[in-house]
């Protein structure tokens, strides 16, 4: 969402100063301004005068920046946008809030005026020209205003009573930047029109009166026809007001414990499903089971229903009540004044927000979302940025001081309707994310607001047990028990927020999954999938009709391409014909030919391979190959003429985000863990687990009542109901998980794992988990290799070749051993940690990336920074011209630069990127994640290049990498103002100074965005 004014509210006097800065502008843009100036004049019969202006040039809290400009290029910006990446003029100007005895005074601006004639504006208001420059090189901006004031209105200085600073705005479309004050007056409204009458200037054609109660009418009505400046600072004074007749929450004089609030706002209204929240499911109303869920929330002291003040949300209060929760009534359409007003009514320190058609709210995802706004310190936490848990499991954490500032500050609806998006995007605030796990899981839709999905609530919660909270994995594993269930409201699923901006990128997975061979494949694609969606790529799946009925719900419709016939040019044609030109081909089906790939050249720029057995004729321009070896000539020869990027390796392996999110902390815990014999064992084979390697392990496991055991399986794996008899013979000390989700909680749980050495070694290894292994195929047995000789797996053999009782015996004797040694297991799990650290997905996003060029031609190459960079990066940053304009100047030691690199390599949403030009450095880039706006990810943007490859186009190629890596993202730049190349680096690549400080730079968006 692009925010056409910027708005920051200020407590210190700004300042404002000169300084001097050169600039370089083109000959033939000279010429453009020149035209556009003899034209405009000749027109106003030479009534043109090209007086000087303040143009800002950086914003540093409520410090500005400006440079002397002349009014003609503000002029010729104006009349042909194209020059403004040239001129840069960004008008310095003033704006009152007029406060007389009765109210605000407003002005309608002249249909003759050059900027919004016509509409209505808050008076005084202008620009900030030199008349008040002084020796110094401070500009007096009160002075100014002063001037404004009896220009405009006719007011003498000494008619003010106060001046205090209110905010400093900046208005993208205009480039205008205005500092905004406060102006009080005891003169009366008659008086103030009197003086106008004689003295006033023809800025406005006349005046008129605010009421403070009148505002929000007036706004109302007059939306159209009001100044965005002005229907902000108007916002603001709505927002005093509404702020000092909320209840105060002063704290008691004695210190008290602090207080974490769960706010739910509830409503009866509703325009799809009106009453939704009283209706019944599983014999109760669904805030009944909301208000249930969230008193078993461990770590939070009181439950808050905050429901509006009009008398149909009567039934709300008298449920909430009898619920025992506590109940604050606000207004219908401010919800977050209403937030504020619940916040404050139970002096809360911290606020955890969810809505009310949540019936499945699950208390531990909410104690994780309020325990990592805590370990972390952050101002806000949420789990849904990006959405990676099912719809209907969200939940913010924020603290009471940010609550406060939101809503002094938020000015814009949208922001005051949904509660939390100014927190969510504010650049200055500290944000963290719960990571959710992923496909398919977060597929679900958990919410209610239609009547499909009160259907789906009931036959669900008719089937889940009324004794106990059922936890969301349980509630997942019986919705995939229920035929039909899942598909109950997928009509009204929620897609990507970016998928169809126009300049969003587009790739097409072409991949596989059936009984026979399960998910694996659609899993691994999905991996890649989630990470290319939350940056705004557009992601399709191309498959045949059996494999899409396999996948069923957990692949809406929309992005299903279901290919008929069998002919492999035919497939490409149906692809071209139903998704255009794509950027990016993946092929994850070993049975798809070259032919095909050959073929679809025709629409796709870029074709990458998601292979495991080197065995067939490939057109690939990428080749990833998680399987360990030596695979380089192999692919040469199976390429033909055409040069691949190969990415081999565990370190290429597509694994969730949910393992990499649990990976720094399970290192923590492997060095800090005592030593301990196995106490808890994972049995997982895959979804369909089709040789039944998890039943060979429960009968071994059965003979060891000393262990606990978790078995992972697929709800419609083949020998299901073989190993339910199985665990039930086992007194309790198993249990059977289908359709898990959160698989790397599970592993990070155990001890020890049972399982194959495909995919989920991977999986294993990011964790530090332990593995005795049985392969079930043959192309695992080069992964058993490596994970036994890297000491992280003991191999107990292969149900493909081997008797199942030798198999057997191995395991048993490989249990025993591990049982009785606690070191051997400590030593495996720090072993499995250098085999795959998680950033896999990372790695191949950046290899779908085109290669820039340099201004010499040469091309730009793109990686993921590694480990071994280290030294590298540390040269890089003790250049002294890379510190002098570093946000943080100081040269950091050795120390702190490793721990640096290690928070940086270990940041999930973090991208981290080296640039080469013939395989040496050239720069980095760092996009820092900061927070999301409106379901976009926003990033904080720096680079540093190193000193040999200045001026040759490196940070413009840079630019546009980024932003074909990240086309639906919003990048912030924070630029020193003697940044001089830095400024005109960004500038040129149309980043947009903000009020905030920040330099923006937006995504191609619809325009209903």
């Amino acid at each position: 969402m692009i925010h056409s004014v910027s708005v920051v509210r200020i407590t210190d006097n700004p300042i404002a100063t000169l300084v001097s800065v050169t600039q370089d502008i083109p000959e033939e843009i000279e010429q453009t301004a020149t035209t556009i100036w003899q034209g405009e004049s000749e027109r106003r019969g030479g009534d043109l005068f090209n007086g000087e202006i303040v143009s800002v040039t950086s914003i540093n809290g409520s410090k500005i920046s400006g440079r002397r400009a002349e009014y003609r290029w503000l002029l010729a910006q104006s009349r042909d946008p194209s020059v403004f990446q040239w001129s840069q003029v960004r008008p310095l100007a003033v704006t009152g809030l007029l406060l007389c005895r009765e109210g605000i005074v407003i002005g309608l601006r002249s249909r003759s005026v050059y900027q919004f004639p016509g509409l209505w504006e808050l008076a005084p208001s202008g620009s900030v020209d030199l008349s008040t420059y002084d020796q110094s090189g401070a500009i007096n901006l009160q002075k100014q205003l002063m001037q404004e004031l009896r220009e405009e209105i006719g007011i003498e200085e000494s008619s003010v009573t106060a001046v205090r600073p209110l905010a400093i705005a900046s208005d993208a479309h205009s480039n205008v930047f205005d500092v905004c004050f406060k102006v009080e007056t005891d003169l009366s409204w008659s008086e103030i029109q009197a003086i106008s009458a004689s003295k006033a200037s023809d800025e406005y054609d006349s005046l008129s009166l605010l009421s403070l109660e009148d505002v929000p009418e007036f706004i109302a009505k007059n939306k159209a026809s009001i100044t965005p400046l002005t229907m902000a600072l108007l916002q603001m004074t709505i927002n005093e007001r509404v702020m000092a007749a909320l209840p105060s929450g002063t704290p008691q004089a004695n210190a008290k414990k602090p207080c974490t609030a769960i706010i739910v706002q509830a409503r009866m209204g509703s325009s799809r499903l009106p009453g939704k929240i009283v209706e019944e499911i599983g014999g109760r109303a669904v805030l009944s089971h909301v208000i249930q869920r969230l008193q078993a929330v461990k770590n939070a002291d009181v439950v808050v229903i905050a429901t509006t003040d009009q008398t149909s949300d009567d039934p709300i209060v008298q449920l909430a009540q009898k619920c025992g929760a506590v109940v604050f009534r606000g207004d219908e359409k401010d919800v977050l004044s209403r937030y504020l007003g619940a916040a404050r009514m139970v002096d809360a320190d911290v606020i955890l927000r969810v809505t009310s058609d949540c019936p499945l709210i699950d208390p531990w995802v909410c104690e994780k979302v309020i325990k990592a706004r805590e370990q972390q310190d952050a101002d806000y936490a949420a789990n849904n940025m990006p959405r990676l848990f099912p719809h209907g499991l969200d939940c913010e954490a924020f603290t009471r001081d940010v609550l406060e500032q939101a809503a002094s500050e938020a000015t814009e609806g949208y922001d005051r309707e949904h509660v939390t998006p100014w927190m969510r995007r504010s650049p200055d605030l500290r944000r963290v994310n719960v990571i959710g796990p992923g496909w398919p899981a977060n597929q679900q839709r958990w919410t209610l607001d239609y009547p499909e999905d009160l259907t789906f609530f009931r036959q669900l919660f008719a089937n889940l047990p009324s004794d106990k909270i059922p936890t969301w994995q349980d509630a997942l594993s019986r919705i995939n028990e229920i035929p039909g269930l899942a598909v109950t409201n997928i009509r009204h699923r929620v897609g990507s927020a970016m998928a169809n901006d126009p300049g969003t990128r587009t790739v097409i997975f072409r991949t596989v999954a059936d009984e026979k061979i399960g998910t694996g494949h659609a899993m691994r694609c999905h991996a890649l999938w989630m990470r290319l969606e939350s940056l705004g790529w557009r992601c399709l799946l191309a498959a045949d009709e059996k494999s899409c009925e396999f996948l069923g719900s957990t692949v809406p419709a929309r992005v299903q391409i279901r290919l008929q016939g069998q002919d492999a040019q035919d497939h490409a044609a149906q692809i071209a014909a139903s998704a255009g030109a794509c950027d990016v081909l993946i092929i994850d089906d070993y049975a798809v030919t070259s032919e095909f790939a050959t073929a679809a050249r025709r629409f796709a720029a870029r074709i990458v391979y998601f292979d495991d057995l080197a065995d067939r004729a490939l057109d690939a321009d990428v080749i990833v190959n998680p399987t360990p070896g030596d695979w380089n000539a192999r692919y040469a020869s199976l390429n033909g003429k055409r040069k691949a990027h190969l990415l081999l390796g565990p370190d290429a392996a597509l694994l969730r985000q949910q393992f990499m999110g649990r990976r720094a902390q399970q290192q923590q815990a492997v060095e800090s863990k005592d030593k301990k014999s196995v106490s808890r064992v994972l049995i997982a084979f895959g979804g369909v687990d089709p040789l039944d390697g998890t039943g060979l392990a429960l009968d071994v496991l059965k003979d060891m009542p000393g262990l606990s055991v978790d078995v992972v399986l697929g709800s419609q794996a083949p020998h299901i109901e073989r190993v339910r008899s199985q665990i039930a013979a086992c007194n309790g000390r198993a249990r059977l998980l289908t359709d898990v989700a959160d698989m790397a909680g599970l592993m990070a749980s155990a001890d020890l794992a049972i399982g194959a050495p495909g995919t989920s070694a991977w999986e294993r290894s990011c964790i530090g988990l332990p593995s005795i292994l049985v392969g079930i195929a043959e192309n695992q047995r080069f992964n058993a290799q490596v994970i036994e000789q890297a000491g992280a797996g003991l191999l107990a053999g292969f149900l493909t070749t081997e008797a199942r009782a030798d198999v057997a015996k191995k395991l048993a004797a490989h249990l025993t051993n591990l049982h009785a040694s606690p070191d051997l297991q400590r030593r495996m799990a720090q072993a499995a940690f250098d085999i795959c650290d998680g950033r896999g997905t990372q790695r191949i996003t950046v290899a779908l990336l085109s290669a820039p060029t340099l201004r010499d031609g040469r091309k730009l190459d793109l990686r993921v920074v590694e480990a071994r960079d280290e030294q590298m990066l540390m040269e890089m940053q003790r250049v002294p011209e890379t510190r002098r304009y570093a946000l943080n100047p100081a040269i950091p030691t050795a120390e702190e630069h490793h721990r640096w690199l290690m928070e940086r390599l270990s940041a999930i949403a973090d991208w981290f990127l080296i640039a080469e030009v013939d395989g040496q450095p050239a720069a980095f880039v760092r996009l820092d994640w900061i927070g999301e706006d409106n379901g976009r990810p926003e990033f904080l943007i720096s680079i540093a290049t190193e000193r040999s490859y200045h001026r040759r186009g490196v940070g413009a190629a840079l630019l546009k990498a980024v932003r074909q890596l990240a086309p639906g993202a919003h990048f912030y730049a924070k630029i020193l103002p003697d940044n001089l190349a830095s400024l005109a680096l960004f500038i040129r690549a149309d980043y947009q100074l903000a009020a905030d400080g920040y330099f923006h730079s937006y995504p191609s968006q619809r325009k209903e965005d």
